[in-house]
């Protein structure tokens, strides 16, 4: 609860530093960001403006405004969820709690991606992105590759409905069909694919019990748990992801925080992929397998 008094007259700064306060006492642990962040929403302007202007007045309406999603952010709300959006790729996304929140860590994959297209030289290429969420893979994708077709395939009927607003917002909708279903033997919709892109859920159960509120009690639980070593989305994707590529097509996975060998056994073992390699991510930390399909040999 604020300290300040409603019929005070309240100025940027002051705010501020109460609303910092409150946060850091919440266990938040960038209050003084996430408070900035809040009150320029909440007075329609930017950070850079709201810092620039300290002493400006905070209105009534404006200050209900941020209270209410300070409460909020003080229950562990994430941010992008009290913001409706998230920035990935230099793009505002739409996200919802339908949707996991893009992670600039994904950003990688995308890179990956992209270097392997220009090697490979592939005009036109079909990509197949698996568990869409909020459309971040696809339409970045489509957004970078003007002749790609992408599918996008969510099992998440309110995701879907996330990534489809997503790629309406970045007219990229012709290029991308969206589908609802699971990743079976049965999909074979647009196969065989040049490129196969997935950040799939990679959480174990333990770790699960050990993220952050924002993570455990906000976001979709089923985008992130995967079994009891995080890893049964990937014991899916790579046996089937074999069957849907073309020959020398690949198979661009995210993975969690030192499960790289652990993938790249999987895939190596399946026997139907060869070139692997792994990329890092922003941090040093590696993130990203890509593995071409095998060609078929007579």
């Amino acid at each position: 609860m604020s300290t300040l008094k409603s019929d005070a007259l309240i100025t940027v700064g002051e705010i501020l530093q109460d609303a910092e306060n409150r946060l850091r006492e919440a266990g938040i642990n960038t209050p003084r960001l996430d408070a900035e962040v809040l009150l320029a929403e909440a007075m329609n302007t930017t950070r850079t403006r709201l810092m620039a202007d300290v002493d400006r007045e905070v209105t009534a309406v404006q200050s209900m405004a941020f209270e209410a999603m300070m409460a909020r952010r003080e229950q562990r709300e994430p941010v992008a969820y009290l913001l409706d959006r998230k920035e990935f790729w230099s793009l505002d996304f739409t996200v919802t709690p339908d949707v996991l929140i893009p992670r600039p860590d994904t950003e990688c994959l995308i890179e990956h991606f992209l270097t392997l297209v220009k090697r490979d030289g592939v005009e036109a290429p079909r990509i197949l992105d698996v568990g869409t969420g909020s459309g971040i893979l696809a339409i970045v994708a489509a957004r970078e590759c003007p002749t790609a077709t992408i599918t996008a395939m969510e099992l998440s009927g309110r995701a879907l409905d996330v990534a489809r607003h997503n790629a309406s917002a970045h007219n990229v909708s012709a290029q991308i069909q969206f589908v609802q279903a699971d990743f079976h033997r049965e999909f074979w919709e647009g196969a065989p694919f040049d490129y196969i892109l997935s950040n799939p859920p990679y959480i174990d159960y333990e770790t699960y019990e050990t993220l952050a509120p924002e993570i455990r009690e906000y976001e979709p639980k089923q985008a992130l748990l995967a079994g009891h070593d995080g890893m049964d989305a990937y014991r899916k994707i790579i046996p089937l992801s074999a069957m849907l590529l073309r020959p020398g097509g690949s198979l661009v996975l995210e993975f969690g925080d030192d499960q790289g060998p652990e993938v790249n056994r999987l895939v190596a073992e399946n026997g139907g992929f060869e070139g692997i390699e792994r990329a890092s991510d922003y941090t040093g930390a590696e993130r990203v397998l890509s593995a071409r399909r095998r060609a078929v040999r007579g």
